[in-house]
């Protein structure tokens, strides 16, 4: 058999592939739907194929579609579709495939889904761990039962959240590749793209994605308005400037407790990225 007889046998073969995986996504079934989104991504993940995924007919399209569709009901669906963007928007070439298909729109809302359910988990965890230790004060016993829920619950507290970097992380890394474009940098800046990287430095402990994190803000720092939005920190859910109101009078005068309190704690670039360097606690 020839050379050329071997390589359109590969091509048949990867088309073949790719047809079985995108069929796939057409099922009613979300664990058939993650199945058939796995496998492109698997595909994905070697450089020789990614010309052929590009040039697929419908891939691209239906890929989108279901980021659009499932990626914010399932987070194994949305990290393995964007891997296949991702993978695809290290080659400049594939940039426009990318936001034609809207992509990018797409990703930036599974973003904002995300940073708010965590701020909502944080919340509930700082719940529970009230409850927990109004429980201890008032001499409630803590049976072996219930460290065993609780090791078990932190378990499945640590998995989910590493889940959820791995999406972040994903998310971010395509945004960044294709936010080569000036034009199209800008309209992330008005998607909020700054306050979602400061939520992630402020919020968020996965090394990788920190790194990454920063390495956006730099890279969005050459412009004004970007860091005048960093400078003046936030974040996303409030929860700083919830706390701080409660301790407030009705006269709007600080309580006593809050007067003997330490200054709040910056929320600005500056303080959010010092927590990573040695002794980096703000003055």
């Amino acid at each position: 058999m020839g050379v050329g007889d071997t390589g359109g046998n590969d091509t048949k073969s990867m088309h073949e592939h790719i047809d079985a995986h995108l069929e796939l996504l057409y099922d009613d079934d979300p664990a058939t739907r993650a199945e058939g989104v796995a496998g492109v991504a698997r595909f994905a993940a070697e450089a020789k194929n990614l010309a052929t995924l590009a040039a697929h007919e419908t891939l691209p399209q239906t890929l989108a579609r279901v980021l659009r569709e499932d990626g914010r009901r399932s987070a194994d669906i949305a990290t393995n579709v964007m891997a296949v963007f991702f993978a695809l928007s290290n080659a400049s070439a594939f940039h426009g495939l990318i936001l034609g298909n809207q992509v990018g729109d797409a990703t930036l809302r599974v973003v904002d889904l995300e940073l708010r359910r965590a701020a909502e988990r944080r919340k509930t965890q700082k719940y529970a761990a009230t409850v927990a230790r109004s429980s201890l004060s008032l001499g409630h016993d803590v049976s072996s039962d219930d460290d065993d829920i609780d090791a078990f619950e932190a378990r499945r507290v640590v998995k989910s959240e590493k889940k959820r970097d791995a999406l972040l992380y994903v998310a971010f890394y395509l945004l960044l590749n294709v936010a080569e474009d000036v034009a199209v940098e800008r309209k992330m800046k008005k998607r909020d793209v700054v306050r979602y990287l400061m939520e992630c430095v402020g919020t968020r402990g996965d090394v990788d994605l920190l790194v990454l994190c920063v390495t956006f803000l730099r890279k969005l720092s050459v412009r004004r308005e970007n860091v005048e939005e960093m400078l003046r920190g936030g974040v996303l859910d409030g929860e700083r400037s919830g706390e701080r109101s409660d301790s407030v009078g009705t006269s709007g005068e600080k309580t006593q407790n809050e007067q003997n309190e330490p200054e709040p704690f910056r929320d600005d670039v500056v303080a959010r990225v010092a927590r990573f360097l040695a002794d980096g606690v703000p003055d």
